[in-house]
């Protein structure tokens, strides 16, 4: 067994250590709360998920620069106005990542949507879509052809339908470009449909006439010039109106 007189010279030297290591953990405190400060944005409240961010949401304060975050955002601007991809802590930093700006898809399609506007996808093949040249953000017009009844009845009596070509939407947002695999049986065997598609922002009114033409007819899109705004009358077009197009369109178009 240690004598009492060597156990008290181990205790000494393990209490000069133990303050030995706290008068250190003090002294990095000190020169980091009087060193160099940064400033950053924290929540003033607790933030839920799926949230636009206000400018009473949240608060820039200044911390020593050690303790920042190197992701936080700095300035008010890189916050305000953006959507929480995960809810906020209050107090907490802001940090990019748990956030969304506007048109950023890095949380996924939802948070492209412009808001009261939808996401609507159509299948589409090299002609309908300009050749494959739609891009995600580029604006088209939908360009529907379908078959209609016809007021009064043919020569047997029977409705007559008409085919009839129709601008269906103007000024159309491009969401998103892609692919969709589907697999399905063909004589006990699988088989692998590549299917392209585009998807496109309209509101509800606008996707009535666009899933109709879809469902019923075929669509077609126009793309236009990034420098083109807004929409142009537009009458519907069929067979018949051919033989007006160098004659007497005016006049023509006037009667319907």
């Amino acid at each position: 067994m240690l004598k009492p007189r060597v156990l008290m010279v181990i205790a000494l030297i393990l209490a000069a250590v133990a303050a030995g290591a706290v008068y250190l953990y003090l002294q990095q405190v000190q020169m980091a709360a009087t060193g160099v400060k940064g400033t950053v944005v924290v929540a003033r409240s607790a933030v839920p998920e799926k949230t636009r961010i206000t400018r009473s949401m949240v608060e820039q304060v200044e911390m020593p620069a050690d303790y920042i975050h190197p992701r936080a955002a700095r300035s008010l601007n890189d916050v305000v106005g953006a959507i929480t991809c995960q809810p906020l802590v209050a107090g907490e930093q802001i940090i990019m990542d748990r956030i969304v700006k506007e048109k950023e898809a890095k949380a996924g399609l939802s948070y492209l949507v412009p808001q009261g506007k939808r996401a609507v996808t159509v299948a589409v093949d090299e002609v309908s879509a300009v050749g494959w040249h739609v891009r995600p953000g580029d604006h088209v017009d939908i360009i529907g052809t379908i078959e209609v009844p016809m007021p009064g009845r043919g020569s047997q009596g029977e409705r007559e339908n008409r085919v009839i070509t129709v601008v269906a939407l103007q000024d159309v947002e491009v969401l998103a470009v892609g692919t969709n695999v589907e697999i399905v049986r063909d004589q006990e065997k699988e088989k692998k449909i590549e299917t392209k598609t585009v998807t496109l922002a309209v509101t509800l009114e606008e996707a009535k006439p666009l899933v109709l033409a879809d469902e019923e007819g075929k669509i077609r899109m126009a793309l236009r010039s990034p420098l083109e705004k807004g929409k142009v009358p537009s009458a519907p077009f069929e067979l018949e109106d051919f033989l007006y197009l160098d004659t007497i369109p005016e006049e023509y178009h006037k009667q319907h």
